[in-house]
């Protein structure tokens, strides 16, 4: 905690309070009124209440009487240490305020930001807490992103699962990659410092091992730079257009089964990974698979998931180049890319460069920076992490040290690649009879949702659901949870599970009768949107079985 010089001083009332300077944290009249009226101006419905400054504690107080049954107050200060039950943060470093919002604020979460009386003066002089503010910021726009991307590309994501499934029994784990433990590994990615480094690249091409994030693949091979790997997890339709006119048989594609299904046609040989956030549907994928399956973490961009890969094929060191997050020079990707383009946005952010300097960036950059922070303090590799960009935002925690450096120090010999390539016969007639297994089951399930929607718009009351409809919902809803269990469900609702836990949240002052009908709406949107998608998935399953 900062070592701030507070004087404790006593209201009218006789009530304690708290002076900063000739700052008063509440009023010296009548503290409690004023936490009162306070909280019955600020406070709106929502998951996580976030309260920035404690005080002597009257507006926690009063907001804690305040909130609903499924909300929970987070309360922050650098002045003082609350002795509250609630989650609250006592150490101030980036890492600390990193890990504290990983740990507390899910993608799901709605936030309602309250910033105490007086407190915003108090801020002025208090790094921490500007530090706090604006990291939370860029958390709500990391989220926020996150959720529009899910909510964009899930259904495309379910699709380009189900047809990346006739690939299961012939491509294998990622742990069947490379036996030499101890390479050099370099991430290429598609920043526009990315062209200052090739020659580098080029110069010490036999002695790295090479993974091409993404769309870079085309920026490395426009220059004769073949990569050692290609890793692409991007769903989209953009994302295929970098890859259609490509036919590789050297070198293989790395890939989560989300991947748009078009990009692994192009690659002879391909690996499979899952991310942490695909793990639901593993037990499905292990149906078809003929190998385990390995996970990563991931993050927000390819890049992320390459950096991931990097540190699980090697216990050496992992370069990063190309990896700008920013728009150096005032474009968006390096020459040979098919995304370059030249940044015309005012709209930008400034946040410090890996030079120590302002550079620009924005929401999207920001969400990856915190995913590399992420996955190099979950895996403990500080040790063996560089960034090479030379440029760029710079990313905490990460060693910062030219190309040509980290190239003379680890890449001295010639490494020498042998990919296993294990060949399974297709076993058509397993494929064929899990898809029938598949779309039986699926049918069955789209039976209960039907049966659930009649059940309830049976429903009478305008006020409360019936007892034999509670009954009957609860026992279908019972039969829905088991029977999606081990599938590809429970994934594709993603985007109606995020919407309902969101945007069905009743107002404070909501009647009994609007209460009810917001519960009633929010059944009715999830059992809907639910058979859809599970409608979907069998129509894309018989056009799966018919292709066989």
């Amino acid at each position: 905690m900062n070592q701030i010089n507070l004087i404790e001083d006593t209201s009218k009332i006789g009530l304690p309070v708290y002076r900063y300077k000739n700052i008063y944290l509440h009023s010296k009249y009548d503290p409690l009124k004023e936490a009162q009226r306070f909280v019955e101006k600020k406070y709106e419905a929502a998951s996580l209440q976030i309260l920035i400054g404690y005080g002597n504690g009257y507006i926690y107080e009063e907001l804690k009487n305040k909130i609903k049954k499924d909300e929970k107050i987070i309360v922050i200060d650098s002045f003082i240490s609350p002795n509250i039950a609630d989650s609250s943060l006592n150490e101030f470093t980036h890492q600390a305020i990193q890990d504290f919002l990983n740990q507390h604020i899910k993608v799901t979460d709605s936030i309602n930001l309250l910033i105490s009386i007086n407190y915003e003066k108090i801020i002025e002089d208090s790094p921490e807490l500007q530090l706090f503010v604006k990291s939370l910021n860029d958390r709500i726009r990391s989220n926020q992103i996150t959720e529009n991307t899910i909510t964009y590309f899930i259904s495309q994501w379910n699709e380009n699962y189900l047809k990346n499934l006739k690939y299961a029994y012939n491509d294998h784990s990622i742990r069947e990659l490379f036996s030499e433990k101890n390479l050099p590994v370099v991430v290429a990615s598609g920043g526009p410092s990315l062209t200052k480094q090739l020659d580098l690249v080029k110069q010490y091409r036999e002695s790295i091992i090479l993974i091409a994030a993404g769309t870079t693949i085309n920026s490395l091979l426009s220059q004769g730079i073949k990569p050692d790997l290609v890793v692409s997890v991007d769903g989209g339709e953009v994302n295929y257009q970098h890859f259609k006119d490509l036919k590789i048989t050297d070198f293989p594609l790395i890939y989560c089964p989300t991947v748009h299904y078009g990009i692994r046609e192009n690659f002879k040989h391909a690996y499979y990974c899952f991310l942490t956030m695909e793990e639901q549907l593993i037990p499905h994928y292990e149906k078809y698979a003929n190998d385990s399956v390995e996970t990563l973490i991931g993050g927000s961009s390819v890049a992320n998931v390459a950096y991931n890969l990097a540190l699980f094929l090697t216990n050496g060191p992992v370069a990063l180049i190309g990896q700008d997050l920013a728009f150096t020079d005032g474009f968006t990707h390096a020459k040979g890319n098919l995304n370059r383009i030249e940044n015309k946005n005012t709209e930008m952010l400034l946040r410090e460069g890996y030079y120590g300097d302002l550079v620009k960036t924005n929401g999207v950059f920001l969400q990856m920076k915190e995913a590399f922070e992420f996955i190099q303090s979950k895996l403990l590799a500080h040790n063996r992490s560089y960034n090479c960009t030379e440029g760029g935002l710079n990313i905490e925690s990460f060693q910062n040290i030219p190309f040509c450096e980290f190239l003379k120090t680890y890449a001295q010999k010639p490494v020498e690649i042998q990919y296993s390539y294990p060949t399974v016969e297709e076993n058509l007639t397993s494929y064929r009879r899990q898809l029938l297994k598949d779309i039986q089951q699926y049918e069955g399930i789209i039976i209960l949702f039907e049966r659930a929607l009649k059940v309830l718009k049976s429903n009478v009351s305008k006020v409360s659901y019936e007892e034999q409809v509670l009954k009957k919902l609860e026992k279908i809803d019972s039969k829905i949870k088991k029977e999606i269990q081990d599938t590809n469900l429970s994934y594709a609702f993603s985007t109606i599970n995020l919407h309902v836990l969101r945007y069905f949240r009743s107002s404070k002052n909501a009647s009994r009768e609007e209460e009810f009908a917001l519960s009633f709406k929010q059944s009715e949107y999830m059992y809907e949107e639910m058979l859809k998608v599970t409608r979907q998935t069998v129509d894309i399953l018989n056009t799966l079985k018919e292709e066989v």
